[in-house]
């Protein structure tokens, strides 16, 4: 799906009463520490990584405390929430973890499959849920590796807007208007666990750390886990980004030298002259990709000029065209129906006034860019009507509009940090 639906703004489905707006890793990672002091012991260089460290109770409760205010809520396989647990279960569950993480005998246990909506193109996709015991396993992970993958992966933690921000200063650069754009088909379900396992122990090279990642990897099926990274672990979307960089970003930098990729996740996108030359980085693109056991959809014509006035193909949730020297970015029809999905399911909440609410302000937040002075009164005036359509009264156009201004302002900001 080339539009990069703005459902997972909209909704979370392991916890339908959050929305999720847009936060970095590096701000997960600082707020971390700040509001529990994890200490900065073991993430600078994954060669220097200490098991015994890593695994100290005190880290692993700080990470249990952290998903339990901000994580998503939802049980794995045993049924568990973080209300179900008390401070004595807490410490004796982390405390005997710790013992497993330190002698090497921790094992995930089985997750939990929900369908997640696609978005407008229909469809589902499985997010596999661990337990929360588990999570905080994968995101304690996660965290003590995530100053390493940032300086490593120049993609990492890159978020829809920053992606657009560099399109735009690339495109004054090097004069070049044409997108190419394309997705990876089933990214994440196709993964060969192999190849991918290779990838981070070219990385990390550690023995007991790439030992706790083949593990997390591969899950409670093992070495009988050979295809498919599961969405929904925390250290998923890492192991996939190292995996794409190596297999194909960098072989796509030697093949074209100089080339801008903007590729977030699965979305591909490339900077072309022409659209025949678009053509030929995506026909090198897939076959690149097919080495490595995945390949491209195909499935959304040739590349096009942004500054066609016909242009509306979408790129990452919002569709891109080049007006009057700067990128324009307007809402398609899709996000609104996006918006309206996201609705329906708050209505099943224990809160939906408050699941509606953060849904609404959510999706607000993720087409900040689209909202100038003129725009956002009637863009903010359809989303309160479509809560009315759904029943829902209690909101304040004010607060709606305030939101839209918020997230305006953010986006230029951004923009004049990548500015000409």
């Amino acid at each position: 799906m080339t539009s990069g639906s703005l459902t997972s703004f909209v909704n979370v489905p392991n916890r339908p009463d959050r929305a999720v707006l847009p936060l970095n890793i590096e701000h997960q990672v600082h707020s971390l520490r700040r509001d529990h002091r994890i200490p900065k012991v073991y993430g600078s260089n994954p060669r220097s990584f200490d098991i015994a460290k890593f695994a100290k109770y005190h880290n692993l409760c700080a990470v249990y405390e952290w998903l339990k205010q901000h994580g998503g809520q939802a049980a794995g396989v045993d049924g568990i929430t973080f209300s179900d647990v008390s401070n004595t279960e807490r410490n004796a569950i982390l405390k005997q973890i710790a013992r497993e993480l330190t002698e090497g005998t921790y094992c995930p246990g089985l997750t939990r499959e929900v369908p997640v909506p696609k978005g407008t193109n229909g469809g589902t996709r499985q997010l596999a849920i661990p337990t929360l015991f588990d999570r905080v396993v994968m995101k304690a992970l996660l965290l003590c590796l995530n100053d390493y993958w940032r300086r490593i992966l120049s993609g990492y933690g890159r978020d829809v807007w920053l992606i657009y921000a560099i399109m735009q200063q690339a495109i004054w650069r090097e004069q070049k208007y044409v997108l190419a754009i394309d997705d990876i088909r089933n990214c994440y379900p196709s993964a060969p666990i192999e190849q991918v396992l290779h990838t981070q122990q070219s990385y990390l090279n550690q023995p007991d750390l790439m030992s706790l990642v083949e593990r997390i990897i591969r899950g409670q099926c093992g070495p009988h886990h050979t295809t498919g990274l599961e969405q929904g672990s925390p250290y998923s979307p890492v192991a996939m980004e190292s995996f794409l960089h190596n297999s194909l970003d960098t072989v796509m930098t030697v093949r074209f030298p100089g080339l801008t990729q903007l590729r977030y996740v699965d979305n591909t996108t490339y900077l072309c002259r022409d659209s025949n030359e678009g053509e030929q980085i995506l026909q090198t693109a897939n076959e690149i990709l097919s080495e490595a056991q995945l390949r491209l959809k195909r499935e959304d014509g040739p590349p096009q000029d942004i500054r066609d006035p016909n242009h509306n193909r979408t790129l990452l949730g919002l569709i891109p065209n080049w007006t009057n020297g700067e990128i324009q970015l307007s809402i398609p029809e899709s996000a609104y129906s996006d918006l309206d999905t996201g609705m329906t399911m708050t209505k099943g909440s224990p809160k939906p006034v408050m699941a509606t609410r953060r849904t609404m302000l959510g999706w607000i937040n993720a087409v900040g860019p689209t909202l100038t002075n003129s725009i956002a009164p009637g863009i903010v005036d359809r989303v309160s009507s479509m809560a009315l359509q759904k029943g829902f009264r209690e909101f304040s156009r004010s607060e709606l509009l305030n939101t839209a201004r918020e997230a305006r302002k953010r986006w230029l900001n951004l923009t004049r940090r990548y500015s000409r």
